[in-house]
């Protein structure tokens, strides 16, 4: 299972991951990746947390 969280390309934004919840985790482009046995039928969530921080002013817009 993959997943990602954002990298920051301006120096005055500051990513940092709060939990990676196992995954292995690549900090140049914010790639997780949990290795996981799953059985038909079954379910598996997985969860990671990140911060953001930014000066007050600036304006940020998620794609």
């Amino acid at each position: 299972m993959e997943d990602q969280y954002p990298i920051a390309t301006n120096d005055e934004i500051e990513v940092s991951l709060e939990s990676a919840n196992g995954a292995e985790v690549d900090k140049e482009t914010g790639i997780l990746k949990w290795k996981l046995k799953i059985e038909p039928n079954q379910s598996e969530k997985l969860n990671f947390q990140y911060s953001v921080k930014l000066p007050k002013k600036k304006k940020v817009i998620l794609e």
